[in-house]
């Protein structure tokens, strides 16, 4: 932003020394660049924040130096009196009220275009500009001067002599005043006239309807445009413009109709003509201040600094703010033009900006502060952290950005732990890059990348996990995010031991390393079933369920999955729901010595039909024997020709006692014989003698 000294100096008398004045403001968060000086006198180039747009153009700039020195400022000029239209020469329809608040047109006859006087191409060519013709350059002064772009329309062009405020087309396309064709979608606002569009508002005008040297008749515009719809649109057209800028940042809507009548009055003054019909002015919802509270000496306490009522209020109405008192303290109402004072510690730090950051003292906070403490999420992940790497895993962490082409690589459209079908995934609407445009549902694409990082490095033993963040949408609403838990196992997690044998990691290796992490959480018993999804293997892959809910998968990867991402074919992954794990699991373990009763060992064998899960029987043999099973695992599994077809043997031990006495071998046995007689019953299982 480039602000003329000699201009700044028609608003407030100032000190002759331009460095004095550039260092007065950068002190109070206004950067000063550089100071040019290119025939116009010393020129300041301003950085400014981008919650400062007030100071976008001259006068807030004056503004803003009358308060550091305490000066008064002379507005800019008025422009003549004028009155609403009661009959509009060019009728005005806003259909998108949210993307522009306020819109006000004047409609100029009679003017004659051709080059600016002296005193404005002065003007604009100070600031940076180059001077085009009388209008334009109206516009362009005007925008500099107060902050608030403008557009001119040659009336001629406008069809049916209307202005529509509407989103655009599908497809809608529109030849911009630089010559670039803009192919434009319903997320565009656009100026229409009866038939058309004719600019893209708050970026640029279109070539067909902008002003020329055979202009006669001129429709000047004069807008508030919602700032994250015009940053959207220009990052789409890659056009930024002067315009642009200030709409991004937020324009005063009370200042629309002020800079309107002002560039009309120049237009006049500069290229003749005669305003006809008053102005048109849709505002609908009017901007009101909001009071904030504030307390004087809440101030002084977060500064560190004894600030008087007084001298606080000086500062506070310096910059345009309404002071009302009551018994609690202030309420103060901030001008329409300063969005960035939203609550009181807005206008404390406003108070401490002008008094000087460098005046305040160094001082230690006061007061009492309690004991931090990690929240029940960040104490549950640790210790899920905890737990992984015991069992041999490296934690990694990804990025919650991924693409399109890496989803699809891994045949997965959301978290295999979320067994919710109705979700979809979150797209960026303003990507860094094709590779960065969605947020990752899953963690596990990351991990296959990080994979094959390693792989490909002949870093053939991988063992991975990570605890973080997928997100998915339900429709239309907002974005949810669940804590997910992954992990990737690859290779021999023994390979560099000398005697660690040549056993690589496999669906079983999986599998445990999520019973430790079940069993070290004291999570219910998990069931495991056999899976069937896309980026698993259909045959050694389990989805991990309690009761009927489904909250993760573990098992090897499908060969497509591992070809897509250059794999071998033996990876193992798994991805857990932490948020089901957090709520189900026992937060109030306590220990528990072991019994000083012996337990009964039982050997059971059944004859079952090749597709019944083993998985299925010792849920059974877990329900029947209650409190007394201390555990229940598969040891043998036997198909050998001495079998029916589709048959097969499957062992399994049990161990059954109790912490209070020896049990009975009556009292075993008829537990036994309810549990034996269920999976009979359940899944047609015969017991082998």
């Amino acid at each position: 932003m480039l602000i003329p000294v000699d201009w700044l100096r028609t608003f407030l008398d100032l000190p002759e020394d331009a460095e004095a004045i550039a260092e007065r403001l950068t002190t109070t968060g206004n950067e000063i660049e550089e100071i040019r000086d290119e025939g116009y006198g010393p020129v300041f180039h301003l950085k400014l924040t981008p919650n400062r747009p007030d100071m976008l153009g001259v006068e807030g700039a004056a503004r803003e130096l009358g308060a550091l020195f305490g000066r008064p400022i002379t507005p800019a000029p008025e422009g003549p009196d004028l009155q609403p239209a009661a009959l509009p020469p060019v009728r005005v329809s806003v259909e998108d009220t949210e993307r522009c608040p306020r819109y006000v047109g004047i409609t100029i006859r009679g003017v004659k275009v051709g080059p600016s006087p002296a005193w404005l191409c002065r003007r604009v060519e100070s600031a940076g500009m180059r001077s085009i013709i009388n209008v334009v350059d109206v516009t362009n002064f005007v925008m500099w001067e107060l902050g608030q772009p403008l557009h001119a329309f040659d009336l001629k062009h406008l069809l049916e002599s209307r202005i529509v405020v509407r989103r655009a087309a599908a497809g809608e396309r529109l030849v911009l005043i630089d010559g670039a064709e803009a192919t434009l979608t319903p997320d565009d606002l656009v100026i229409a006239d009866g038939t058309r569009a004719i600019a893209l508002a708050g970026v640029m005008g279109g070539r067909e309807s902008e002003v020329s040297v055979d202009t006669v008749d001129v429709f000047l515009e004069a807008a508030c445009f919602a700032p994250t719809a015009i940053r959207r649109t220009r990052k789409r057209a890659g056009v930024p413009t002067a315009a642009s800028y200030r709409f991004e940042r937020g324009v005063d809507p009370n200042g629309v109709l002020r800079a309107a009548i002002r560039a009309a009055g120049l237009i006049v003054e500069t290229a003749g003509g005669a305003i006809d019909g008053g102005f048109t002015d849709h505002y609908p919802y009017p901007a009101t201040a909001r009071p904030i509270s504030f307390r004087p000496d809440r101030c002084s306490s977060l500064l560190g600094i004894r600030v008087g009522p007084s001298e606080a209020e000086i500062y506070l109405t310096s910059v345009g703010c309404e002071i009302e008192r009551d018994a609690d303290g202030w309420l103060v109402s901030a001008p329409s033009r300063r969005p960035d004072l939203q609550i009181e510690e807005d206008l404390i730090e406003e108070v401490g900006r002008l008094y000087g950051y460098d005046r305040l003292p160094e001082t230690l906070p006061t007061g009492s502060s309690g004991a931090g403490a990690l929240s029940p999420l960040e104490q549950f992940n640790r210790q899920v952290r905890v737990l992984l790497t015991s069992q041999g895993l490296f934690e990694i962490v990804g990025n919650t950005l991924t693409s399109r082409t890496a989803l699809e690589a891994s045949r997965l459209s959301r978290s295999p732990a979320w067994d919710e079908p109705r979700f979809e995934i979150v797209t960026l609407r303003n990507p860094l890059s094709d590779d960065l445009e969605l947020l990752r549902p899953s963690l596990l694409p990351g991990l296959f990348a990080l994979a094959q990082h390693n792989l490909r490095r002949g870093l053939g033993d991988v063992f991975l996990y990570e605890v973080g963040r997928g997100h998915m949408r339900d429709g239309a609403a907002e974005p949810e995010e669940h804590v997910l838990v992954s992990g990737l196992i690859c290779g021999n997690r023994l390979s560099h031991s000398w005697n660690a044998g040549r056993d690589r990691a496999d669906f079983y290796t999986a599998r445990g390393v999520v019973e430790a992490l079940l069993a070290g959480l004291a999570c219910p018993r998990a069931e495991f079933t056999r899976a069937d999804h896309p980026a698993f293997h259909p045959g050694r892959s389990a989805w991990i369920k309690s009761g009927a809910t489904i909250f993760g998968i573990v098992g090897e990867i499908h060969p497509d999955v591992a070809a897509a991402w250059d794999l071998q074919a033996d990876v193992y992954a798994f991805e857990l729901d932490a948020e089901f794990l957090m709520g189900s699991a026992d937060g109030d373990r306590r220990y528990a010595p072991p019994s000083r009763f012996p337990l009964a060992l039982r050997d059971l064998a059944f004859l079952v039909n090749t597709d019944t899960p083993a998985e299925s029987l010792c849920r059974v043999f877990v329900e029947e024997l209650g409190d007394w099973c201390r555990g229940a695992r598969l040891f043998d599994v036997y198909d050998g020709k001495s079998l029916p077809p589709g048959k097969v043997s499957l062992g399994f031990a049990l161990q059954i006692g109790s912490d209070d006495r020896t049990l009975t071998d009556v009292e075993v046995e008829a537990r036994l014989r309810s549990a034996i007689e269920r999976v009979g019953r359940e899944f047609g299982a015969e017991l082998r003698g």
